[in-house]
């Protein structure tokens, strides 16, 4: 009989248990740790677009804050009308480019 005693039976079950455990222990460690960097990595593309898009909105304050600037200037309000509106002033001639429609040429 080459069996082991009842005592050296227990203490390594107890010990494989504790292998298991430990091993369970670190397969989960490693799956939080994927997971919190790729959330890392999302969040940090979120910040660089964020960035980006404050940047432009940066911009387009500081052309509104020139064109209020600019609103008592005659030529300022000259240039408005003729890019948002289309007034032309007098001795000048307005020139418009119609859509060629695809398939179709020019004569």
């Amino acid at each position: 009989m080459s069996q082991f005693p009842l005592a050296k039976r227990v203490s390594f079950i107890k010990g494989g248990l504790l292998f298991v455990f430990f091993s369970l222990s670190f397969l989960v460690y490693l799956g939080a740790m994927q997971k919190k960097k790729k959330a890392e990595s999302e969040l940090k593309a979120r910040f660089e677009a964020l960035g980006q898009e404050k940047q432009a909105l940066l911009e387009i304050q500081e052309e509104l804050k020139l064109q209020i600037q600019s609103q008592n200037d005659p030529e300022w309000i000259q240039l408005t009308l003729m890019k948002e509106i289309g007034v032309v002033p007098e001795g000048q001639v307005k020139v418009y480019f119609e859509k060629q429609e695809e398939g179709k040429e020019t004569e």
